[in-house]
């Protein structure tokens, strides 16, 4: 009987070890060759999107909003110099926008007019 428990325990360790990498670890959203990531626990920061001194907690939907909006920047940035020719980048440019933001625009359109909708948030 104890093989069968050691078996259990070490079953529910690893599934438990999975579920906690994938809580405290970062994501990540890619478009193009521009990547940003954040964390999915509140940590300490040091930005000028901080209201005091710089520094605070920066929660995980704050860190979200604010690399998807730096790695949109770097993207229409990207697909201007392209004269938006890239239809991969373009498309992928879109639906990050469109899971992120709940907005169904083209590539053209956000990268020409970024400050209808990259516009970062402040930390609290």
């Amino acid at each position: 009987m104890k093989p069968l428990y050691i078996s259990i325990f070490a079953i529910l360790a690893i599934v438990f070890l999975y579920l906690a990498g994938g809580f405290f670890s970062e994501q990540c959203v890619s478009i193009g060759k521009n990547k940003a990531c954040w964390k999915t626990i509140p940590f300490q920061i040091n930005s000028t999107l901080c209201p005091v001194n710089n520094t605070c907690m920066a929660e995980p939907y704050l860190q979200q909003h604010n690399a998807i909006v730096d790695a949109l920047v770097l993207s229409c940035a990207d697909a201007k110099k392209g004269d938006y020719a890239d239809d991969k980048l373009n498309n992928r440019i879109e639906e990050v926008v469109k899971e992120a933001f709940s907005y169904d625009m083209d590539a053209r359109q956000l990268c020409e007019q970024p400050g209808m909708i990259l516009t970062k948030r402040f930390y609290e």
